[in-house]
């Protein structure tokens, strides 16, 4: 209803030029007449259905959606900011000419290459041309033509605009000019919406099929996982709101036009969204088009393809452990461990501590640290193994070819730390790119 009541209000403006009548004795000042004529009228005209720019249509669906003839996302937001500037323009004279008359200086009002908009009625159109500014204001010519009557002007846009002016120049500024003659040059292009994906509020859960094949699913209404988290562990509710940002943010660097299903290869993941328990649609990612490898994200339900570059690739990259607290200490118990450890001593002495010390200060600072994963096995290949035990916690520490993995007796979880420093979502990023090589 909003969005209608915004077209509307535009479509009103934009339909109707108001007339500024020219003062004879002031060239330069104009004053506003109390008669208003209606130039674009719906009620003589029909409905308005659309218009057309630089070859590509634009028409308005049952929704009072814009959209072309191709199976292309347009952007709303775009269509409805170039229609607020072309609202702004209004008539301050009209010419006393004729066509034929007209045509015989043309060159002096309009440049060779005629930048113009077709408003589409249903029972007419109207093509407006833009002329040339006038060198004494920031009013221009215009032109527009309606079946066989045709009107010459001069106009002005009022519209709202945000710009630097240096005083001696704001009045004969070119810089409202230069922008609605950049509006009449955009193309389809300018218009194609790439984002991604649409309101998120109605999305309940999401099951994945990430990489490696692991199956897992969201809950947003509840913000947990399945498989839930492990017993002494908790959800990460920062997490479920960075991935939903994320997402938000998915956006194509371009929408490959024409695709054929038949040359999509190497699917990565796939993501099957739900609301109330109904499947609405997929997000499929793709590392292969064709001869091409690139990176290609799959929406089915509409029939897109849109190819992406890495940036796009972070919601695809998760497990379901990134949305659980990995931590493995509690931060009252950190605070304990650490005020046992520097109990009673002073500067001078925490700076000679002994080695056995700073080993346990080592230690500790590392179960500050977010492990990479957590799992219900002990470690096979074990190089060398101790226990490290506080008042507070106990674990037994295994160290292998790779990892430190502190094992907690009470809940059975491990956690497991590189010791080269690497952490799993980079490996995820790196065999996904290492994929398309």
């Amino acid at each position: 209803m909003k969005t209608n009541a915004i077209y509307f209000l535009i479509l009103t403006c934009l339909l109707t030029f108001t007339y500024f009548f020219q003062e004879l004795k002031e060239r330069e000042r104009f004053a506003e007449k109390d008669r208003r004529e209606i130039l674009f009228n719906e009620k003589v005209y029909g409905p308005f259905l659309g218009f057309n720019l630089n070859g590509t249509n634009f028409f308005k669906d049952a929704d009072g959606k814009f959209k072309t003839k191709k199976n292309i996302p347009i952007s709303q937001e775009k269509v409805l900011k170039v229609l607020n500037i072309l609202s702004g323009l209004r008539v301050e004279k009209i010419l006393p000419m004729e066509e034929k008359s007209f045509n015989k200086s043309k060159k002096l009002f309009f440049s060779t290459q005629e930048q113009q908009i077709t408003f589409k009625f249903k029972n007419s159109e109207m093509i407006f041309t833009l002329g040339e500014k006038l060198t004494y204001s920031q009013s221009f010519y215009f032109k527009v033509k309606s079946g066989k009557k045709t009107v010459f002007g001069i106009a002005k846009d009022v519209s709202d605009f945000k710009a630097l002016y240096q005083k001696e120049n704001y009045e004969n500024s070119s810089k409202r000019y230069d922008r609605l003659s950049n509006i009449l040059k955009l193309n389809r292009g300018y218009f194609i919406d790439k984002k991604i994906m649409g309101p998120f509020s109605k999305v309940h859960s999401i099951k994945f099929e990430g990489i490696g094949g692991e199956k897992f699913s969201l809950d947003f209404s509840k913000h947990t996982t399945f498989p839930a988290h492990y017993e002494g562990l908790s959800y990460s509710k920062a997490k479920f709101n960075i991935f939903k940002k994320d997402l938000m943010e998915l956006k194509g660097t371009s929408i490959v036009e024409n695709w054929e299903r038949k040359k999509l290869s190497k699917k990565l993941v796939t993501m099957i969204f739900s609301s109330m328990g109904k499947e609405d649609f997929k997000l499929e990612l793709f590392g292969k088009y064709g001869k091409e490898k690139s990176f290609f994200i799959l929406k089915p339900e509409d029939s897109l393809l849109y190819k992406v570059n890495q940036k796009s690739l972070l919601p695809f990259v998760v497990s379901v452990q990134d949305f659980w607290s990995l931590y493995p200490l509690r931060k009252t118990d950190l605070k304990k461990s650490n005020s046992a450890l520097n109990k009673g001593m002073s500067r001078e002495s925490l700076a000679k501590q002994n080695p056995e010390k700073k080993s346990e200060k080592a230690i500790i600072s590392l179960l500050k640290r977010r492990p990479y994963k957590v799992s219900k096995k002990k470690p096979i290949k074990v190089g060398a193994s101790f226990e490290f035990k506080r008042d507070q916690f106990s674990f037994k520490v295994f160290k292998t070819k790779e990892e430190l993995v502190f094992f907690n007796d009470k809940t059975g979880v491990s956690y497991h730390y590189w010791i080269n420093g690497k952490s799993l979502p980079q490996s995820k990023m790196e065999r996904l790119i290492l994929s398309q090589r």
